[in-house]
């Protein structure tokens, strides 16, 4: 039956009708439904011809009709485009892919792709900002901690930081950048072992 055609059942020729008209409103509107498309069918099969076709071929007329480029060769537009489609439907079997036709369901992932991509991103640079917060703390955290050393050089606490620090450095004293960098860089390694 014509709902069969669509891969729903069949409830009657209101029912095939009702979901022609929510999958093909244009087409519909156009006077083109179930009964023209039995009718191809049977064209179609008078001469052994398939007729696998003509679903995706309804889909491609609808989209030219939605979007405005149901068109002739020369340019024009279709006055009847019921009878153009059927036409064409029952002649080849297929109706023509209009240019610049994207596929709903290509589209509708395109969009997800789209979507998850750019929410991919976005968590990603959500990542990225919270790494630059986390060593910015952690810059503020040694800073302060060198500050608080250098207020007393004399701890054994300063002591304990420089150990090892060969004698040349140490005697440049705790205001040297060579001795900041070298305290900030064991303050690192001794408050964040794993960074």
């Amino acid at each position: 039956t014509a709902g069969d055609a669509f891969g729903v059942p069949s409830g009657g020729p209101g029912a095939d009708m009702a979901f022609f008209r929510e999958r093909y409103p244009h087409l519909a509107r156009a006077g083109f439904g179930p009964a023209q498309v039995k009718q191809v069918r049977e064209a179609l099969a008078s001469r052994d011809l398939p007729d696998d076709l003509v679903e995706e071929s309804l889909g491609y007329a609808e989209w030219e009709l939605e979007h405005g480029t149901m068109v002739d060769a020369k340019g024009q537009p279709i006055a009847k485009p019921a009878d153009w489609v059927f036409k064409s439907l029952a002649m080849h079997g297929c109706y023509r892919r209009p240019a610049g036709y994207v596929d709903p369901l290509e589209e509708a992932r395109a969009r997800i792709a789209e979507r998850i991509a750019a929410q991919t991103a976005h968590r990603e640079q959500l990542a990225r900002l919270r790494e630059e917060q986390e060593k910015l703390e952690m810059e503020a955290l040694i800073d302060a901690e060198v500050e608080r050393l250098a207020a007393a050089p004399d701890s054994a606490e300063v002591d304990e930081l420089l150990q090892g620090l060969p004698a040349v450095l140490r005697a440049k004293g705790l205001e040297s950048a060579l001795v900041q960098r070298e305290m900030r860089r064991r303050l690192r390694e001794r408050l964040f072992p794993e960074g």
